[in-house]
């Protein structure tokens, strides 16, 4: 049976050399596919350039703090086995992007259209990436996904 999740991101600056401000990793052995991702700014310029978000495959962890993925109905039996991260503080490596998009910092969240999930298998890791070439918008994320 299928196990529905969600991981929401803390707050995390976004800078001009780039920063993973999410990661999902599937379980060893397992796989998840991402249904599923939102992101949205809290910049204060309305005048901004836009933000580059990138969906990065990535093949290591990078120096991140934990985020809990939780099971969309409360009362479904299993645990999650995928794991997230963000606040990156040291870049993970990985250089084949999946998909980009150009996102205001100033506005409505964007949802990356994904005509088919993207599946992540054993121990595989997808990062979001956001670069802003001159102000430090904070991002906000959330990523669905099912197990």
């Amino acid at each position: 049976m299928a196990l529905d999740w969600v991981a929401v991101s803390s707050a995390s600056a976004v800078n001009s050399g780039g920063k993973t401000c999410m990661q999902i990793i599937s379980a060893s052995g397992r796989h998840t596919d991402i249904t599923k991702i939102t992101i949205g700014f809290s910049g204060a310029d309305p005048a901004s350039a836009g933000v580059l978000v990138q969906l990065i495959q990535q093949s290591s962890a990078g120096t991140m703090s934990a985020v809990t993925c939780n099971k969309r109905d409360v009362n479904a039996t299993g645990t999650v086995a995928t794991t997230a991260s963000d606040q990156s503080t040291g870049e993970p490596t990985g250089s084949v992007i999946v998909d980009q998009a150009i996102v205001h910092p100033v506005g409505f969240p964007y949802t990356f259209p994904l005509v088919k999930p993207i599946t992540l298998s054993n121990a595989a890791r997808l990062g979001i990436k956001c670069t802003h070439g001159s102000l430090t918008p904070t991002a906000y994320i959330s990523v669905e996904g099912t197990e």
